[in-house]
Formats: structure tokens, C-alpha cells, sequence
């Protein structure tokens, strides 16, 4: 169980074999993002709101087809690109059912992945939903440290 998305990319990267072993932060994302080669299919899956209200994933159904070794390696990791996408928008039009939100940011060092963010973005407008990424922040890590900054400077007046 996971809160970090890129560490489930990580383990995605490793079933499929890119990377079973990182020498540094993001190496098996990376791998898995340069991998993506052909349009992606996509596995749906299933979401629950546990009693904390939060909506949670299920990623049994595509961890078998990462380790089908009957796709080539670039399908299987485009399918967990794809799959990630379409996971983002079911998990935000929950949210806009019981918000009433049409806006999603997003943000996190997995948003630095093209081939994930280009995908997610394309089927959240297509799904309706106002895409809001950082200009001038980073969607890493740097932007905690702005956030640390601005909430001190704040703290201070």
C-alpha cells in the first residue's frame, strides 16, 4: 500500500523489467516513460471510498498484465501510463460528483512525466474538467520547499 504514485511506477518498472534496481530517485519511472512506444490500452480500476472518505484504487487487474509477457515491454508500460491516466479521472470525476469541482491541479514529481501528464491532461479536458499545472513552480519536491517558504513568510507578518 502506497500513497506515492511514483513508487507505484517503480514497481511497474520492475515487473515489466526495465528496472528492477534503481541507482537513483525516478530511474525506474524514467525507464518505464522512455519505454512508451505505441498507444496505449488501458485496464480500468476499481475504486472504493474507504471510511475516511478517501477513493482508493485497486491495482490487482493491472498487475497481471504487467507481467504478461505476451505484450511486448512498450505496451506494457504504455497500459500503466494509460491506465494511470484514466485512473486520475475517474478518481477526480468521484471528486466533482461529491465536491461539485471542475478543476484539477496537478502536481507531484510524477507530473514531470511527459507521456503521463500529456495523456492525463488530454482525457481530463476531454472529460469536461478545467487542467491546471504549475508555470513557474516546479511539480516536484521544490515545490514543498516554495510552500514551506511562503507559509513562513506568512507566519512572520
Amino acid at each position: 500500500m502506497t500513497t506515492s504514485v511514483g513508487r507505484l511506477f517503480d514497481a511497474a518498472a520492475a515487473l515489466i523489467g526495465v528496472c528492477s534496481q534503481a541507482s537513483f530517485e525516478g530511474q525506474g519511472p524514467m525507464y518505464l516513460e522512455a519505454c512508451c512506444k505505441e498507444a496505449g490500452e488501458m485496464v480500468d480500476l476499481p475504486l472504493t471510498r474507504n471510511s475516511q472518505g478517501l477513493w482508493i484504487a485497486d491495482w490487482a487487474p493491472l498487475v497481471q498484465r504487467l507481467l504478461d509477457s505476451g505484450y511486448t515491454q512498450s505496451a506494457r508500460a504504455s497500459l500503466m501510463h494509460t491506465s494511470m491516466a484514466k485512473l486520475i479521472v475517474e478518481q477526480a470525476k468521484c471528486i466533482r460528483e461529491q465536491e461539485s469541482v471542475n478543476q484539477v491541479a496537478l502536481s507531484g514529481g510524477v507530473f514531470q512525466n511527459r507521456v503521463l501528464t500529456e495523456t492525463a491532461v488530454a482525457m481530463l479536458e476531454q472529460a469536461g474538467f478545467i487542467v491546471i499545472i504549475p508555470a513557474q513552480i516546479p511539480v516536484n519536491d521544490a515545490g514543498i520547499s516554495f510552500g514551506q517558504v511562503i507559509e513562513f513568510g506568512f507566519k512572520g507578518q
